[in-house]
């Protein structure tokens, strides 16, 4: 078994918390074609494959991710409209999409700090976290957050052999030797 991740932008939790709905609608299709359109819905399960434009490549892969991370999208049909929208000029995730209509969205970081949630048996889901005590280390309060979902869901056997394990370990001895 492999967890999967998936990622709920800023835009998409509010939606949530103003429907009265919590993290765990995700991975309710029936409650999200309820509270979203359908060009919505199906953007958002799109936009599921840009995932390796904000995280570490260790995280994407140790995870299913994309589309298959959903309920029910295998053999789905896919968004044909433009996800134009997305993507910056350069094409990493555009604060619009991370955010939605935040002030001061070009203060925020490309890049942002997640919170780690475990709903269901084998889904992790992230959200922004834009606390100054989150942005400090993002990455690496990502990965120990994502290990601990893992070590809870697999065998340590397993969660040895995972790419973030092996960057985790990397990073610590790094660290270590530099003292």
């Amino acid at each position: 078994m492999t967890l999967k991740l998936i990622f709920v932008p800023t835009w998409l939790e509010k939606i949530l918390k103003a429907s009265n709905e919590g993290l765990n609608a995700i991975l309710e299709p029936e409650i999200l074609g309820r509270i979203l359109s359908t060009n919505d819905l199906d953007f958002y399960k799109s936009t599921q494959q840009s995932l390796a434009q904000i995280l570490p490549e260790c995280v994407v892969q140790s995870f299913d991710t994309g589309r298959n991370a959903l309920p029910g999208e295998e053999g789905a049909p896919r968004y044909t409209g433009s996800i134009a929208t997305v993507a910056d000029e350069d094409g990493s995730l555009s604060r619009q999409y991370l955010y939605g209509n935040l002030p001061d969205q070009d203060d925020l970081p490309i890049r942002p700090a997640f919170k780690v949630a475990r709903v269901g048996y084998d889904h992790v889901i992230l959200t922004v976290d834009l606390t100054e005590a989150a942005q400090a280390d993002a990455q690496g309060n990502l990965m120990k957050a994502l290990l601990k979902e893992l070590r809870g869901a697999l065998p340590l056997e397993t969660v040895s052999t995972l790419p973030i394990m092996q960057k985790w370990l990397e990073s610590r001895t790094v660290n270590q030797l530099a003292c």
